[in-house]
């Protein structure tokens, strides 16, 4: 792992245990971003970059908070070296968790101050939320990961954290207050209680500059790890579910397609979602576990194989029962997946309205 000495901005490279306490910064890239080649090679015309400004105040505040390194996604990779990027993107979610502090810079909003008053700086919060950071699929990660989120305005004034802020976050994302709390003690066991489903919901609206990364940008949360191919398209969140599958049994990652608003899913047959963008409206669905012993995924040629219990008219169409209900008022019955049998053990996906 490669950090940056707060003092000098100079890169140190650590192995393992010897690893040091260090901050992160969570942050949306803007133009003129200070590089890996810009700090390596000392260029003099680097402190005249827009992104200097932003590395300063992050070591000013890591010194601040008695930490000697901090680790900068712009300038912590040596983005020209292929084999490092796919291991840094392979454990950037581990690099978040393990990091003492996460300062997020939110650099389109301006807090009125803390000495402002309260009214006030709860209407400011409505812009806070609106923030271009919390529409990246990037930023998902590096608000879950680190057991401690503090938010910095275009000024660097800080004015709250994960668990101060948690409910206008909730508002913004769609992550319970109860995740937020619980990412801050065990990012890991806040997981285990969310179904994959849920966390599809949460990128849902979130977007990637690559269409690669909105799949490349959700391996940590899922804790899986796959090769990055860029130039893949949208075979590659194609791939991360069928990860997902080989390490969960959680059939909630088929309950997507609800949004009946979206013409574009009433024609989509295929078992797997096109994009996380397919599960907009599954956070409230929960998973049961496996229905019963054995029911696993496998992938193939042929497509999914799983085995469920089979109910209906088995000469007009099937209902799938999957291990998964939704939780929300308007509709109790989501736990079913409807599709249409047309041989001995195979179904498609259809359209339900249930």
């Amino acid at each position: 792992m490669r950090l940056l000495c707060a003092k000098t901005q100079t890169l140190h490279e650590f192995v393992g245990e010897t690893i040091p306490p260090y901050a992160t910064l969570s942050h949306t890239w803007e133009a003129d971003e200070i590089t890996f080649e810009d700090i390596t090679h000392g260029h003099s015309y680097r402190e005249s970059k827009n992104g200097w400004a932003k590395v300063v105040k992050c070591c000013q505040q890591a010194i601040e908070d008695a930490l000697e390194f901090v680790w900068i996604d712009t300038c912590c990779i040596n983005k020209s070296d292929n084999v490092e990027l796919q291991e840094a993107i392979n454990s950037m979610f581990r690099w978040y968790e393990r990091s003492v502090e996460c300062y997020v810079y939110i650099s389109d909003f301006s807090h009125p101050g803390l000495n402002a008053e309260p009214q006030e700086k709860q209407s400011a919060l409505q812009g806070y939320v609106r923030s271009r950071w919390f529409t990246r699929g990037w930023t998902l990660q590096e608000l879950l990961a680190p057991p401690s989120v503090r938010f910095f305005d275009s000024t660097w004034l800080e004015f709250g954290d994960k668990i101060s802020l948690r409910e206008q976050i909730s508002e913004a994302t769609g992550i319970s207050q109860e995740v937020l709390i619980d990412s801050a003690i065990d990012v890991h066991r806040a997981m285990d209680f969310t179904s994959i489903a849920q966390r599809m919901s949460w990128a849902s609206r979130r977007i990637t500059t690559k269409e690669e990364d909105i799949a490349y940008c959700l391996l940590g949360i899922f804790d899986v790890n796959m090769p990055l191919l860029y130039g893949e398209g949208p075979k590659a969140f194609q791939r991360l579910q069928e990860e997902i599958m080989k390490r969960f049994d959680d059939q909630s990652i088929l309950a997507w397609g609800f949004n009946l608003e979206d013409s574009s899913l009433w024609n989509v047959s295929t078992a797997l979602a096109r994009s996380p963008r397919d599960f907009c409206n599954c956070g409230e669905i929960e998973s049961r576990g496996a229905v019963a012993p054995g029911d696993g995924f496998s992938m193939s040629q042929r497509g999914l194989r799983l085995d469920l219990p089979v109910f209906g008219d088995l000469n007009n169409g099937d209902i799938l029962l999957q291990g998964c209900h939704d939780t929300s008022a308007y509709c109790a019955a989501r736990s079913m997946l409807v599709t249409r049998r047309w041989g001995e053990a195979q179904a498609r996906r259809i359209l339900s309205t249930m």
